[in-house]
């Protein structure tokens, strides 16, 4: 199955590209998301997002993860990402970044609506799980709009700066999923 676009109202998620490395650098590198992510350093190296991109293909061809990038629709420009990884496992994890001159519009939980929905409709996954920072309140707040419940929280080591932070755990079960405004583009 070729990854599809997946169209919103105001976004298009679609597979990312070669020619989207120096835009995913412009995006990413930057303080403010490296202090509300887990896994994101700053500076973040342009060699690392080429790495990064490089795999998300095979990703995919092996059903392992799915990455889409978060482009609005009306301007064709690419504001950030949205991505399930462990599609292998029983329940896969739902990650996303967002660029900060396109915070606090809800277009994160606008792209995390549309990937759930095609993960649960398309791939047939059962339930998935997501995770923040204690202190990531903003993406909390995405997680509860959509309907996923806190499961608790756990201490974890982050390694990119060698400490620990707490993280607030979340599951959404495909049985309390309720969307209806998906529409899926290129659908095999």
């Amino acid at each position: 199955m070729q990854q599809p676009n997946l169209e919103m109202s105001r976004i298009i998620l679609r597979p990312l590209n070669i020619n989207d490395v120096s835009r995913i650098h412009t995006l990413i590198n930057r303080p403010e998301i490296a202090e509300m992510t887990s896994q994101i350093p700053h500076p973040y190296p342009l060699g690392l997002a080429l790495s990064w991109l490089s795999s998300q293909q095979d990703n995919w061809n092996r059903q392992t993860g799915v990455v889409f990038g978060i482009e609005l629709k009306d301007e064709s420009v690419l504001i950030g990402v949205v991505s399930l990884q462990k599609l292998n496992e029983d329940f896969p994890v739902l990650g996303y970044w967002l660029g900060t001159d396109f915070w606090g519009r809800g277009y994160t939980t606008e792209a995390a609506m549309c990937i759930c929905g095609f993960a649960f409709n398309i791939l047939n996954v059962k339930g998935i799980f997501a995770g923040c920072l204690k202190k990531n309140a903003s993406s909390a707040n995405v997680l509860r709009k959509l309907g996923f419940k806190y499961t608790g929280e756990n201490e974890v080591f982050i390694k990119k700066n060698h400490k620990t932070a707490r993280v607030l755990n979340y599951f959404l079960s495909s049985d309390c999923f309720n969307f209806h405004k998906l529409y899926f583009s290129g659908r095999k």
